[in-house]
This record gives C-alpha cells, structure tokens and sequence, in this order.
C-alpha cells in the first residue's frame, strides 16, 4: 500500500530529525514550550477532553511506530495499536518489549477501517494524525463504531481543510503538492467530518482548533528543511525521501496560505 511503503521508507527521517516514537506535531501551550514535551502535551490535552482513564481500553487507529499507544499504555491503559506497515509494527513492538509494557500495548499490522476485532470491544478509539491518510473516512467511522462500546468516544486529532470552497488554481497546486508529498489522498473540512460522525450514529462532544498549538511545531518543521536541503541529493535516495522532505515545506506555505487547519473532535458513539 502507498501509505505503508511511504512510511517504511521514510521512518528514519522522522527518528532522526523529529522523535523516534512520535509524528504528530504536538501541541505548545503554558505547559509545553519545547519541541519534546508539545508531543507529549498533546496527548494529555485529548486524554483530558475524552476523560481517558485507567483501566480502559484503547485502540490507536494509524499508530505510527508506537508513541501514543505507548503514552496510553504508560497511563494504565490496555492499549493496541494498528498500522498498515508491518515494518513500524514490528518497531512498535520493540519499543514495548524496551520500555516495559508489553503486557498493555500490543501492535498489529492491520487495516483501521477493517480491523477484525469483535464489536464492542473498546472504550475509546484515537486517530492522531492519522485520519486524513484514510481512502474511505465513511469506512473509518463505521468500523469505530461498531467496535467501541456504546456510549464510547472516538478521538480524532487531524488536518482539515479551510471552510469553504475547495481551493483551485494556484492554491489549489499548492494544497495537492504538499499532500501528495506525504502520501495524502486528501483533507475534508471538520464541519464535513462533524456532519458524516452524525450521520454513522455519534454525537460531537467537544471540537477544538488546534491551529495556534501547532504553528510552532509547522515552523520548525519547515525550517530544518530549509537547513538541510543541501543534504538532500545525498540523504534523500528515494522518491518517498526527498518528497517528504519537500512535504515539510509546502505544509507551512500552504498553512500560511490559510488552505488548512489543525483541530481535534471527541465523539461519543450513541447507545442505539
């Protein structure tokens, strides 16, 4: 698949130039003002909108190599974890044996929209970032459905495009550009997404822009692909590498442009 094969080639350049465990771009407030611990503020500030506790369980739909499932598991949580690279599992898995929690983090290399877990199995289901990766988000929202408990959340902390009209000419460029760079199909609008979680039988608790909390974060990202752009002809030897280098630049030109938006939604599936 796209994505996996995107991700497996480009894992190094998210360990070595941004967190071996994490991808998102965190969240800066009063409580987080480096770089490390915005990746992990994030993670406290949906926790804390969803009223994520102990003894719960949570899947992490669109894991990565680990880091949220992990941060979860570390929380008491009994947390599994689905990506589509077998590669990142397998390192995901690695990083539970390392850190001791194994026994709550458990990986798999799955689909999230076809996740062959048993209905009603989860308390809580979290896509950070993840998302907008997804061919068939309608998928998605059904398969959350059906395998989170009822009246439990679904915590979605995504890119979503500008409201308005999809943008055309030369912003347009731009917005598919950087996409496609990381293996993007595209980015509905959260309204969008409120409107189809409505429509598959959850109710909008709680949505937040998040645009603020990340700036610093698309910033950075931006500028360490400025800094090593020289590097690239020699770093980068695979189309997936040296687009996703070019992905960290376009993303804030294109959030300067106003073209997206960073924002997070927790849904609690209705009892029906």
């Amino acid at each position: 698949m796209e994505t996996a094969r995107y991700y497996d080639r480009t894992w190094w350049q998210y360990r070595t130039l941004w967190s071996p465990l994490h991808k998102h771009f965190g969240y800066y407030d009063d409580k987080a003002r480096t770089h490390g611990r915005s990746l992990e503020r994030l993670l406290e500030v949906l926790g804390d909108a969803a009223l994520t506790k102990s003894g719960m369980r949570i899947l992490d739909a669109g894991c990565g190599v680990g880091g949220t499932t992990l941060w979860l598991a570390n929380q008491g949580v009994e947390a599994q974890g689905l990506t589509l690279s077998h590669r990142e599992a397998a390192k995901a898995t690695e990083s539970a044996r390392r850190l001791g929690l194994s026994d709550r983090a458990t990986f798999w290399a799955r689909d999230y929209a076809h996740t062959c877990f048993s209905p009603a199995t989860f308390d809580q289901v979290w896509a950070v970032e993840s998302l907008c990766q997804a061919q068939d988000r309608a998928a998605f929202v059904r398969e959350a459905r059906r395998i989170l408990k009822p009246g439990g959340t679904l915590v979605v902390c995504d890119w979503w495009r500008a409201p308005g009209q999809a943008p055309t000419g030369r912003d347009g460029a731009l917005l598919r550009r950087w996409l496609d760079c990381w293996a993007i199909p595209g980015l509905t609008t959260e309204a969008e997404f409120i409107g189809l979680l409505a429509c598959q039988g959850f109710a909008s608790a709680i949505h937040r822009d998040t645009t603020g909390h990340i700036l610093p974060s698309c910033r950075r990202l931006a500028g360490l692909a400025l800094l090593t752009w020289p590097l690239v002809p020699l770093a980068c030897r695979s189309p997936e590498e040296r687009a996703n280098h070019l992905g960290a630049w376009l993303q804030y030109q294109a959030l300067r442009r106003g073209l997206w938006e960073g924002g997070f939604i927790v849904a609690v599936r209705e009892a029906r």
